[in-house]
Order: C-alpha cells, then sequence, then structure tokens
C-alpha cells in the first residue's frame, strides 16, 4: 500500500518536497522510508512531538503539530521557497483545504485513507486552479509487489515496529487495539503466534 502510495500514485522523484501525514502509523512509516530512500525531501504532521522527532532520525527534513492552528504557516516555513510536489495521505480532515497553499501547480494528493474525517475531504476552487490531482491508493498489483520487495531489499529498508506481544489470545488482542485506540503507537503492532509445527510454512 505505502509503496504503491508514493510511486504508483504520487510519482515521487528524487528531490521532491513531500508531506506524510499521521507519522506514526506503520502504513506512514513506511511511506517516509520509501520517499526518503528514492531521495525525496520529507515532512511529516503529527500530534506527538516525540513521533515527529523520531521521523526526522528516519530521515524527515521536520514535521508539524497538525493541532496546533499554526501547522500550515509552520509547514511554509520549513518548506522555504519550495513548494510540494505530492501529499500522502491516510488521514483526510480539515488541513486538505490549505493543501494548496502549499503545493506546486499539479501537484497530487494520494490518499489511503481518511482516519480523521468521516465526512470525506474538502475539495475547492483552489484545487481546482492549481490543477491538483486527489488519487485514492489501495492495494496494488502482483508486478507492484515484486518491484517493492526488489527496492526494499536493494535499500535495506526495515519495517519500524512499536510493540509486540506474544501469542494470539485476547489479551494480546485487546492490549493491540488499545494502543492503536491511543495512537501511542510509532510502527508496526505485531502479535506472534505460537508455532509448534517443525516444518516450513506454505505460503
Amino acid at each position: 500500500m505505502p509503496c504503491r502510495a508514493v510511486f504508483t500514485k504520487a510519482l515521487v522523484k528524487k528531490d521532491e518536497h513531500v508531506l506524510v501525514t499521521g507519522i506514526g502509523g506503520g502504513v506512514a512509516l513506511a511511506a517516509l522510508q520509501f520517499a526518503v530512500a528514492v531521495g525525496a525531501y520529507i515532512y511529516v504532521t503529527s500530534s506527538s512531538p516525540e513521533k515527529i522527532k523520531k521521523a526526522i532520525e528516519l530521515g524527515a527534513k521536520g514535521g508539524v503539530n497538525y493541532k496546533d492552528e499554526n501547522c500550515i504557516a509552520d509547514l511554509k516555513k520549513l518548506l522555504g521557497n519550495n513548494q510540494l510536489s505530492a501529499v500522502i495521505d491516510g488521514a483526510g480532515g480539515p488541513l486538505y483545504n490549505s493543501y494548496p497553499k502549499l503545493m506546486r501547480t499539479g501537484g497530487i494528493i494520494a490518499n489511503y485513507g481518511q482516519t480523521a474525517s468521516v465526512k470525506g475531504v474538502g475539495f475547492s476552487m483552489a484545487h481546482v486552479l492549481k490543477n491538483i490531482d486527489v488519487r485514492g491508493s489501495t492495494m496494488g498489483s502482483r508486478k507492484e509487489f515484486k518491484d517493492m520487495v526488489k527496492f526494499v531489499d536493494h535499500h535495506k529498508i526495515k519495517p519500524v515496529v512499536s510493540h509486540v506481544w506474544n501469542g494470539l489470545n485476547s489479551k494480546s488482542i485487546d492490549q493491540a487495539i488499545a494502543t492503536m485506540s491511543n495512537g501511542d503507537q510509532f510502527g508496526k503492532l505485531v502479535i506472534e503466534m505460537n508455532n509448534t509445527s517443525t516444518g516450513s510454512p506454505k505460503l
């Protein structure tokens, strides 16, 4: 999903400036890693300063708190004289109306979810006049999956793991869901399944 959003949909290339929203989730972090690996300049949003700090350690140029009323102005400062070529977004929400202020003409918003708004996103004449494309992104094709595996292997990308629980049981599931609901994670939430089989797994 993140590889398709970054490359197939948003067409991210080296030296482009890209915003990844809601950093901390597994998909957003993978999108950050893919875009950094290709040589793009990445900015992130989060409600957690600690998550922004960790994203910078992974290669982001900077980030802003999306709950801050000055977040768009803060993003402008981070961008300087540059404009966003793309937004990789899994949140939706009210910031959509402000993206044209940050984006170049012909920019792309690749959206893979709308966790911040059940009503969808705002698409205004500001988007139209700047010829901004909004592209939905879900799972990719078999070819995209193969290309992604090669890309990950070439760039030695490792998924960020936030929490690991041992055993597929109600306690582990409840704790994982609570962690996700509270937004405490930074990376993948993993439940290890007890494997008593001595043979090789069949995929």
